[in-house]
């Protein structure tokens, strides 16, 4: 008993340390509540709140429902960026790392999803009932025939479908310009009209009739079109008007009421607009010459198969497939030509693959406990060893001499290039940026000179090129001088200090003198996926200049391109053997394949924009975060949800149960937001109809104290004390007895 006492103060202590670790920016309508290395990506949600939310709540009439919003900034994952919001709490949370996804486009990921889940809270929260209750529950049961009979009823202060809360959240965002319709979303939505695989009206308000796949996505892809054809063809006030006009019952009769004719009605003309759009699209392509070369029928097996990587002598190809499960679950597949065999690592693995020179080893990333770190996997051994121990990395290639890994840095939201020996030591960043910048796949020259990669600062994505070789970024250096033993002196002389060039830290990277920097394809369209021709002369890569994505080969002498596919979905993440032959990943309805061809199967001259001048080497040099906001440490702030209960029928004890009951009552939580404490209290009284004894009651409680914040928490090992009550009494008709049970109970969870 000692000890567990001692464990549950200690626990309370920890916990309260823990919570300290968090800041909060205070603003004039938001509290913005951050973990420890995230301050950067504060700031930004900070700006973003309060520069979209005057727009917001006028376009809504929301000032006079107006509560404190408060936001949770975390920076402990590398997987996904992601958000979400709870519009009864007026609680949101925002994840640092960019969204990086094969079915949407690259958009100033802060601006778009803090937009995005602003917009939820406040069209939530306009069209909830104002009743003094989320959710209520009313239960009839009668369990004293044959057959027994339960019926409940839940009471819901808010009935709107999916597709809509997604879409209007989405189209928030477009009207501050931080979302568009873009290439990815078309092609999800063009490849479902002209596949015959859209969701229907029922489907976007549940879509659990259409589990797995992409069909999550397409409620939120489906969604935004529909809110975008409102727009267009009915005019701005029709979707705001919709808002307000939710009803409690069913979504429909609002679609009727704004426009005047049924949701049936209106769905089915908006899929005729869009079969006949897509439809005129797709016979334009095939007038053209459509190409996509022949489907890998040998490896494609699953929903997603993606980031393929060719083997320098073309004899192997690994990728990357979500075999029979979920998208989001990928494994790493090696697929020999030769013999046809498959060898699979399995594990949370993603981002970009790279082969040795020699084509006996390739460095992938695997995630463990939220953040990617390196490993290289040995295919004549079957072993992989890991070199790094959370270096946050994603999009590894190995140098021609097998040497150096290329790769990308996550920190913060923001991206950075880095360089690492094979052995996981001598780690170098060649960028310095602070400001959100993301970089996608570094690729070394065939000769080892330059870095060739794709990167984005908030427009679209460019291809840029850089030496690998150019100073790295600042920071101390410290080199013990060194004594160099002489032949005729045993003590030795001291040698003179190694010095490192560095460029100043208030760039993104070296001056173009030294860095080589340059933007080789970088037009208003997005190119990205770049990878080297084999005798280093250009490149292939993925762009949308047409409107949708296919595959184009870039020459440097002469900055040359040519088109290689013409795809009706998408052509994405190209791969080149030494012979030339190339592997990508091309997208049909709810599905992602590799598909291959040889160099010069289909040509085509390409006419890109010349290259954008923009800004790439500036970074955030702002004021500091206190001379910007007020800024305090976090004191906690519970979050109050409690549930009404109406039952009508039996009450169960042990085995036996009392007949006619009827009760009421009330269950509530409170608890901290970020999850370190929770408090659950309950208490329902009873009558049992056929009996003049006392009233029935059940009351209790559950409190819980965890060490450490349970949203944000990576860690399997989280200790948590609690303790529990809960005392029922309830007169049993059958026996004509009155039953009494206490219990009490303290104890440690680990």
């Amino acid at each position: 008993m000692r000890r567990a006492i001692f464990s549950a103060i200690a626990a309370l202590f920890l916990a309260g340390a823990a919570q300290a670790q968090i800041k909060t920016i205070v603003t004039d309508h938001f509290r913005v509540h951050y973990t420890s290395g995230a301050e950067g990506t504060a700031r930004r949600v900070a700006e973003t709140c309060e520069e979209v939310f005057p727009t917001l709540a006028a376009a809504y009439d929301y000032y006079d429902d107006f509560r404190t919003i408060h936001v949770i900034v975390l920076d402990n994952s590398d997987v996904l960026g992601n958000g979400w919001a709870n519009y009864y709490s007026n609680t949101m949370a925002i994840w640092a790392t960019s969204l990086d996804f094969e079915l949407r486009g690259s958009h100033d990921w802060i601006k778009n999803v803090v937009t995005h889940e602003l917009t939820h809270i406040i069209t939530l929260n306009k069209a909830r009932k104002k009743w003094p209750f989320q959710f209520a529950l009313l239960s009839v049961s009668r369990f004293d025939s044959n057959p027994d009979i339960t019926f409940q009823f839940p009471l819901y202060h808010l009935n709107a479908p999916r597709g809509w809360t997604e879409g209007i959240a989405q189209y928030g965002a477009q009207k501050f310009g931080y979302d568009a319709w873009d290439s990815h979303r078309d092609m999800l939505l063009r490849m479902a009209v002209l596949e015959d695989d859209l969701l229907s009206w029922e489907e976007m308000g549940t879509v659990l009739d259409r589990m797995g796949k992409f069909y999550g996505e397409f409620v939120y892809n489906q969604g935004y079109a529909m809110m975008v054809y409102l727009h267009d063809q009915y005019g701005a006030e029709k979707v705001d008007e919709l808002t307000h006009q939710i009803g409690s019952m069913s979504f429909d009769p609002a679609i009727r009421r704004v426009l005047g004719i049924s949701a049936d009605q209106f769905y089915a003309d908006w899929v005729a607009f869009l079969a006949e759009n897509y439809g005129r699209l797709e016979s334009e392509i095939r007038a053209q010459g459509f190409f996509q070369g022949e489907p890998m029928d040998e490896v494609n097996e699953g929903v997603l198969e993606y980031h393929p990587a060719l083997s320098p002598d073309g004899k192997k190809l690994a990728y990357l497939t979500s075999e029979k499960q979920d998208y989001g679950l990928t494994v790493l597949k090696i697929y020999d030509f030769e013999t046809r065999k498959k060898t699979e690592l399995k594990g949370w693995i993603d981002t970009r693959i790279g082969w040795s020179p020699d084509g006996k080893e390739i460095v992938f990333v695997r995630n463990k406990g939220g953040f990617n770190d390196l490993y290289i996997y040995n295919l004549a051994e079957d072993k992989e060893r890991r070199i790094s121990a959370r270096l946050r990395a994603k999009d590894p290639s190995f140098s021609p001499d097998g040497q150096r890994i290329a790769f990308v840095h996550n920190k913060d939201g923001t991206n950075n290039l880095g360089l690492i020996d094979r052995d996981g030591t001598d780690v170098v960043y060649l960028t310095n940026n602070n400001d959100a910048t993301q970089y996608m796949g570094p690729r070394f020259s065939p000769d080892g000179e330059w870095l060739l990669f794709s990167l984005f600062r908030g427009e679209d994505r460019d291809i840029a090129m850089i030496r690998a070789d150019s100073p790295p970024r600042p920071k101390v250096f410290e080199k013990a001088k060194k004594k160099k033993k002489s032949e005729d002196d045993e003590e030795g002389e001291e040698g003179e200090e190694e010095t490192i060039e560095v460029f100043p830290d208030t760039v993104a990277f070296a001056h173009p003198d030294s860095s080589g920097f340059r933007a080789v394809v970088a037009s208003p369209a997005d190119e990205r996926d770049p990878h080297w021709l084999p005798d280093g002369s250009g490149f292939v890569f993925s762009s949308d200049q047409s409107g949708i994505f296919n595959i184009y080969r870039y020459r440097l002498e002469n900055d040359e391109v040519e088109q290689l596919t013409n795809v009706i979905g998408g052509a994405f993440v190209p791969t080149v053997a030494a012979d030339e032959s190339v592997v990508y990943s091309g997208y049909q309805s709810n599905d992602y394949s590799l598909y291959r061809f040889e160099m010069g199967e289909y040509e085509r001259d390409a006419h890109f924009e010349p290259v954008v001048m923009r800004d790439y080497r500036s970074i955030f040099d702002g004021p500091k975060l206190a001379d910007q906001f007020q800024t305090a440490t976090y004191r906690g702030r519970n979050v109050l949800r409690y549930i009404p209960i109406l039952q009508v029928g039996p009450t169960y004890v042990g085995n036996t149960f009392g007949l006619n009951q009827a009760s009421g009552g009330l269950q509530f939580s409170t608890g901290d937001m970020f999850g370190g404490q929770e408090l659950t209290a309950w208490g329902i009284v009873g009558k049992n109809m056929r009996s003049a004894t006392d009233l029935n009651t059940d009351v209790g409680f559950f409190y819980e104290r965890r060490l450490r914040p349970q949203v944000g928490n990576n860690r399997t090992f989280n200790p948590s004390f609690y303790i529990a009550g809960r005392r029922r009494e309830i007169d049993n008709a059958i026996k004509g007895s009155q039953i009494t049970a206490d219990t009490l109970d303290v104890g440690n969870v680990y």
